[in-house]
């Protein structure tokens, strides 16, 4: 990988000083950072700093120095010629981020402190997925990344994947206990528990609005625009209390009634859209 790197940099960029001042980096994968300067000579001093404390400063042979970085870190970096000795007055920095999928999912089905308050018939519903603006532009340093109004400039690597699944469905609510046998009723038996409630449906996909001159879908973009799993159906309630009675010191007792029927699953959410413009 790291012999590889630096071509796949010089053939994606060109050869300009690298990372721009600024730059917000995201790489799909875990990599090193080409740093690149267009100074003239051959042998330079570099200064490397990362959260204000210095990692490197010594001699570099070439105009290029591949530096391992971490996701998240701020790294700042200036190049003087061989022999200046004096203080580093100017220095460029960026952000590096390793990251290869951003969600935008919707949130799953919850149960409220009111719906947990009252019968419930059915589980709450997942909430649907987001809707999301993507721009990449051609740029002399690479493919500008802007998602969701965040810029960042791309390294090469495997596609990003952008997800806006549906939310999942709640399971559905427990059925209600049975009634209790009575001889009221005519039957010391239990009666049967009521049947569970119906599972929550998923949420519906999101949508993906791509504006990308020039670049194809597939070499940049995972799209995940499911629609959310459908929660499955409560169990069904338990069955009445037996019933009893004493009559004429005898006593007489039924049995406990059966368990409801659980109930039905809830839908799947219908597939989002990606919209692509180019």
């Amino acid at each position: 990988m790291k012999k590889l790197l630096p071509l796949l940099l010089l053939t994606h960029f060109g050869w300009a000083d690298f990372p721009p001042d600024g730059a917000r980096l995201l790489s799909t994968v875990t990599q090193p950072v080409m740093l690149r300067w267009d100074n003239p000579g051959k042998t330079f001093l570099l200064t490397v700093s990362i959260s204000g404390r210095t990692i490197f400063q010594g001699p570099v042979e070439g105009n290029s120095y591949e530096l391992p970085v971490r996701s998240g870190q701020l790294v700042r970096w200036a190049v003087q010629s061989e022999g200046d000795l004096s203080p580093v007055t100017q220095y460029r920095s960026f952000q590096y981020t390793q990251q290869n999928v951003f969600r935008f999912n919707g949130k799953d089905g919850q149960y409220s402190k009111l719906d947990q308050s009252k019968q419930q018939m059915q589980g709450p519903d997942g909430g649907p997925g987001g809707q999301v603006e993507v721009r990449l532009d051609k740029t002399p340093d690479g493919p500008m990344l802007t998602l969701q109004n965040q810029k960042y400039l791309m390294l090469p690597g495997p596609p990003l994947t952008i997800e806006v699944r549906g939310g999942k469905g709640a399971d559905g609510p427990p059925g209600r206990r049975g009634l209790s046998g009575t001889n009221f009723y005519g039957s010391l038996d239990g009666m049967p528990g009521e049947p569970g409630g119906r599972g929550g449906n998923g949420g519906p996909g999101g949508t993906i609005n791509i504006m990308a001159p020039g670049y194809p879908l597939e070499q940049f973009f995972n799209c995940e625009i499911q629609g959310g799993l459908p929660g499955k159906g409560g169990p069904g309630g338990p069955g009445g209390f037996a019933g009893w009675i004493n009559d004429s010191g005898r006593h007489f007792s039924g049995r406990n009634g059966p368990e409801g029927p659980p109930g039905p699953d809830g839908s799947p959410g219908p597939q989002g859209r990606v919209f692509w413009r180019n």
